[in-house]
């Protein structure tokens, strides 16, 4: 079976999006945001997240949410995900009011792209009208291509589970399993064998056939649903992978700023005085993207 060919559909559906040396661009996936309680994933990293976009809305980047934004499998309503995390989604309108905003849905939300969706979210008044506000007229996409203005080449970002036989054929029974079973018995240790994050196999599989794309293509590609970083070097394949926002007590983004691509680990460290404090490292690059 060619999985490759979904994402040949999806990059020449994809929405298009110029760029240049001056443009400051982040990558986030897999933030799973979640209603507060035990089965939130982002709940031990929520501070870490936060203090992330602040970062890059302060600093003037525009912000791509390459899928799985909300943990919409496990949780039924996004209203109750949007009073768990309130503080997010006034930024994530912030960022959106300035048209720094883009939103690519993955298997876990894939529920965004349907009218439906929309129709669910209470139009209150106050702060629960943020939530409203936010998706009224948001564009979700399958894909995007980001064009280089100075040499015409493209970026193209997509979440990777098209190329997942459980979570895109076989998604509503993944669903199902995930919603109903999976997310019980997971906090009693047992694994969920249908997600790719779980299983280092699996992972691989995935990271083969999107990598497999990439060079048959020669095409520059930034996805995540795998949960695992990937930056390769200049002269190897170009698949780079952003990881999530749910990895013990840390979170990955993929940033290019000044055609620069770098891989970047945002993590809590304590002081010796106690204090703890959310740093910002790179652990991957930076690299010319024109290099690529």
């Amino acid at each position: 079976m060619n999985r490759g060919k979904h994402l040949d559909k999806v990059f020449n559906n994809s929405k298009k999006i110029y760029f240049n040396k001056r443009s400051k661009i982040v990558f986030i996936s897999d933030c799973h945001r979640g209603d507060g309680s035990f089965k939130d994933s982002l709940l031990p990293n929520a501070n870490i997240y936060l203090t992330a976009l602040r970062y890059y809305y302060n600093n003037d980047f525009t912000y791509i949410e390459v899928g799985d934004g909300d943990e919409l499998w496990k949780f039924t309503n996004i209203n109750d995900i949007y009073y768990g995390y309130k503080d997010v989604y006034k930024i994530l309108n912030a960022y959106k009011n300035e048209n720094r905003m883009y939103m690519i849905y993955g298997n876990h939300d894939s529920v965004k792209k349907k009218k439906s969706f929309f129709k669910k979210i209470v139009n209150g008044s106050g702060e629960s009208s943020y939530l409203y506000k936010f998706y009224k007229d948001l564009d979700i996409y399958e894909g995007i291509k980001l064009i280089n203005e100075e040499n015409n080449k493209s970026i193209f970002t997509v979440h990777g589970h098209q190329v997942d036989l459980l979570n895109y054929q076989l998604a509503p029974l993944t669903k199902f399993l995930v919603r109903y079973f999976w997310g019980i018995v997971e906090e009693f240790g047992i694994k969920d064998p249908t997600s790719p994050a779980k299983s280092n196999a699996k992972r691989t599989k995935v990271d083969r056939i999107i990598e497999k794309w990439a060079k048959e293509n020669n095409q520059i590609i930034i996805a995540g649903h795998t949960h695992r970083t990937r930056f390769p070097d200049v002269d190897r394949i170009p698949y780079f992978n952003d990881g999530c926002c749910v990895q013990p007590m840390s979170i990955s983004t993929i940033e290019i700023e000044h055609g620069n691509i770098s891989l970047v680990k945002w993590n809590i460290k304590a002081l010796e005085k106690g204090q703890l404090v959310v740093v910002r490292a790179i652990i991957g690059g930076p690299e010319a993207i024109d290099k690529y």
